[in-house]
């Protein structure tokens, strides 16, 4: 952290700054942006035909020399330092410092001494592309040879709309960790490369990649796979644990998920041979990003490069602190934002990346996440790309009076192709996230039929002015309790019981996923949601033991009857359009016919020739079987014969059995999705 009594001195272009408030003022200023925004897209180390190029955006520096060193760190075999060489000032570009080295240097790690304000301090390149096994040496990389065989034929593209896509969030030590997983690469980034691997190998029960095709999904949702501050690279079969959510090196993959975290070239491979698996098993990837604060304030390398611009501060030049992790990055000045822009398009590009996840978005400007879809857009297949965050902070962000933040407040301001979290939709189905006592639909809680009539709506408030593709529809996610947790612990009281499949449990885990499943928007869900995943009523388990956060895949043989239900859900998702349709038709079209008395039901209309004319959906909370009339809140004719698809047990799109008229029994707990035998011609 700064202190904010402490003087400063420091010169940029012939101005001398002695106190924080003063030069972020002009940071922010027009003449600043003016004479100091670098366009290139060239900085950091760049591997030529002649040797490498190191370029540095610092207008604050008086003196930079890039060191050179055998090795990621001094404690290993080998360690040696081979020399420093200057930079010097760019005289077309104010702010850029260059130099250009001759020979073979790729696989050399390297830092940079910067001199500002007459103090001189070692520094990673902000922009490296790889790094030690610490993260506090940059690698020089020559990218073409870290891609593998088949990696310029992956033309993988998700074709669809992110309402036609299923997401399926896990991290990439959770995967695999667990012994029942069957996978060799435990914990790793090749984990995912593996086939045939089934639970403790009995060769029946599918785990990995293969369990995935199976289930249906269409997207993975990687927890953070840039490198970060937390997890040690040293010992990677060691018990510690992080999610990710301490940034380091935005644009080098996490060393830890690799099988020789002390060679960076390794990390760049196997993440993109794990893509490349994913990819030829059809399920694109998405990543986790975390721009909105680094790890470290003073100490980190944006910092040490440009002190203060890369973060917002407060009036007493204290660093803001919207995060809660003790710092903010300043979307809205155009080097964070640039900055940003350019890591995007370099996942997006180098490693074939279909998606990004923003955490806390509401810290960045709405501005920045337009440019950054706009940007997406633009590349080869640009509008396949998903993109999706959290319109929410820990505290209100410190911005300019012109910026909005990129939250729920201003969601309506966000370019089409930008979704945001539905926290409302989450907290209707199961409860309040942050208070375990607290009941939502699924779980006995009193007059929620209304905000799951919203939910089923995608949050859509006009749909002449909004579209379902806004909305990320879901239940759990890695944060607070799993859903099983949160079940366990609001139905039976004393959270008991948490490895076993009770009928009760499912019944209300059944009811959430068809919500999800079957409601407008994007559907999302925690990895394991499916086979009743717990953490034995850990709220919060970011750091917790890999025990604790690890696929148990034994829980798909004893939890089967709840993922054959999703893979049902999922199977129904996908052959009746109206449920991922990404316009306003499909919602125009629903009629609710019962919102009340802890019943919710809709009929919605087919679109498609050859799809049934339309379907009804019935959720029952209640402790009693419960009568619904389709024929309620009607002004057209409704269908009289019905072909049950999912109910109580079991899901799917066969046929589970036959009704006919217009009156519908769901069972409690329980779910009715019943499709017309009329079909569209």
């Amino acid at each position: 952290m700064s202190n904010p009594a402490k003087p400063i001195h420091i010169t940029i272009g012939g101005k001398t700054f002695a106190s924080v408030p003063e030069l972020a003022a002009y940071y922010s200023s027009a003449e600043f942006e003016s004479v100091y925004t670098y366009y290139g897209n060239d900085l950091g180390a760049r591997v030529t035909s002649r040797g490498v190029t190191f370029k540095v955006w610092s207008p604050a520096a008086e003196s930079i020399e890039v060191n050179l060193y055998k090795t990621g760190t001094d404690q290993e075999k080998g360690a040696r330092f081979l020399g420093a060489y200057p930079l010097h000032q760019d005289t077309d570009y104010p702010g850029i410092w260059k130099t250009s080295l001759k020979g073979h240097l790729a696989c050399l790690y390297y830092t940079y001494s910067i001199t500002i304000g007459g103090q001189t301090q070692e520094t990673a390149d902000v922009y490296a592309k790889s790094c030690g096994v610490d993260g506090r040496r940059s690698m020089i990389i020559d990218l073409p040879s870290t891609n593998p065989r088949g990696w310029q034929e992956d033309h993988y593209k998700f074709t669809g709309s992110n309402t036609q896509a299923i997401v399926w969030e896990t991290h990439v030590r959770d995967f695999s960790y667990a012994h029942t997983s069957g996978m060799q690469h435990r914990g790793q980034y090749l984990a995912f490369t593996e086939n045939g691997t089934t639970v403790m190998g009995d060769g029946i029960h599918p785990t990995g990649v293969d369990y995935l095709k199976q289930l249906g999904i269409t997207h993975v949702h990687l927890l953070p796979c840039a490198d970060y501050a937390t997890q040690s690279t040293y010992n990677i079969h060691s018990d510690a644990y992080n999610w990710g959510y301490d940034p380091l090196n935005y644009n080098c993959p996490e060393g830890s998920y690799s099988t020789d975290p002390y060679h960076g070239a390794k990390r760049v491979r196997e993440m993109k041979q794990m893509i490349l698996a994913l990819h030829r098993a059809g399920i694109g990837v998405i990543l986790d990003v975390v721009y909105n604060h680094t790890y470290y304030s003073d100490k980190s390398f944006q910092h040490l490069t440009m002190p203060y611009y890369y973060h917002r501060t407060m009036p007493d030049g204290s660093f803001a602190n919207a995060s809660g992790c003790g710092c903010e990055t300043a979307s809205d000045r155009s080097m964070m934002r640039l900055y940003m822009l350019d890591s995007i398009r370099y996942w997006a590009q180098e490693y074939h990346v279909d998606g990004f996840r923003f955490d806390l978005m509401g810290i960045h400007d709405v501005e920045t996440m337009n440019e950054i879809r706009a940007m997406l857009d633009d590349l080869n297949n640009g509008k396949s790309y998903i993109l999706y965050g959290e319109p929410w902070y820990a505290l209100p962000p410190v911005m300019p009076k012109w910026a909005h933040p990129a939250d729920m407040a201003h969601r309506d301001e966000l370019a089409e192709g930008i979704a945001v979290f539905s926290d409302a939709t989450r907290d209707a189905i199961k409860g309040s996230a942050f208070n375990v006592n607290d009941l939502g639909f699924i779980n006995g809680g009193k007059g929620f039929e209304g905000r799951i009539v919203s939910a089923v709506k995608g949050q859509v408030r006009d749909p002449a002015k909004q579209r379902p593709t806004r909305t990320v529809t879901y239940a759990s996610s890695h944060d607070n309790y799993t859903l099983w947790d949160k079940i366990s612990l609001t139905i039976r009281g004393d959270g008991s019981g948490y490895d076993d499949p009770e009928m009760i449990r499912l019944a209300v885990n059944k009811l959430s996923a068809a919500i999800v499943l079957t409601s407008q928007g994007m559907p999302f869900f925690q990895s394991g949601e499916e086979f009743g995943r717990s953490k034995y009523s850990i709220e919060n388990s970011y750091n917790s033991d890999t025990t604790i956060n690890e696929l148990r895949w034994q829980r798909t043989i004893s939890f089967k009857e709840l993922v054959d239900y999703y893979k049902g859900l999922i199977r129904i998702r996908k052959s009746f359009s109206p449920f991922s349709d990404p316009t306003s038709k499909a919602l125009s079209s629903i009629t609710f016919c019962q919102a009340s008395d802890q019943v919710v039901a809709y009929t919605i209309k087919g679109q498609k020739k050859g799809e049934p004319r339309m379907m009804a959906v019935c959720f029952n909370a209640s402790n009693e079987g419960k009568w619904v009339d389709l024929k309620n809140g009607q002004k057209e004719p409704v269908c009289t014969q019905w072909r049950v698809l999912a109910n109580e047990t079991s899901a799917g799109t066969k046929t589970l059995s036959e009704v006919s008229g217009t009156r519908l029994f769901v069972y409690l707990r329980g779910v009715l999705i019943a499709a017309s035998e009329e079909l569209l011609i």
